[in-house]
């Protein structure tokens, strides 16, 4: 849901998808907060430490096959500030992602749109047990 270009911060987007999550994790219950660290142009140890100060229950990252190599480089640091918190991936192209690729990172991966599963999964992600696209 946005738009690539091969150079420097070239990828634009409309945070969408993270508004959506916010609302439908409140509604749901959860004491949702978001953080758009691109939009913001935080470094990553900003973004990581902004995260870290919340404690965080669960941390979902939304990530994409063009994105991905600053997306994992934000999962490895978020994975070493905080190894026990657990970390759901979502986005409409995170299924292409290898799984090698993200299994280290995360507790696991969204399927398909978040607005459909992304309650469940979080709800499924915390008890341990399944949820459809999770």
């Amino acid at each position: 849901m946005g738009v690539w270009v091969p150079r420097p911060d070239a990828f634009f987007y409309p945070p969408q998808t993270l508004a959506y999550g916010v609302a439908l994790a409140r509604t749901a219950g959860y004491d949702a907060l978001a953080l758009d660290a691109v939009g913001e142009r935080l470094p990553l140890r900003a973004a990581v430490d902004r995260v870290r100060s919340e404690h965080p229950d669960v941390i979902v990252v939304h990530v994409a096959p063009q994105t991905w190599e600053a997306d994992r480089a934000f999962l490895q640091a978020v994975r070493e500030r905080l190894p026990n918190v657990p970390c759901l991936l979502i986005g409409t192209g995170a299924r292409f992602v290898p799984r090698e690729d993200w299994a280290p990172l995360a507790d696991g991966l969204l399927v398909g749109d978040a607005e459909a599963g992304l309650v469940a999964a979080l709800a499924a992600l915390v008890s341990g047990e399944e949820a459809a696209g999770l």
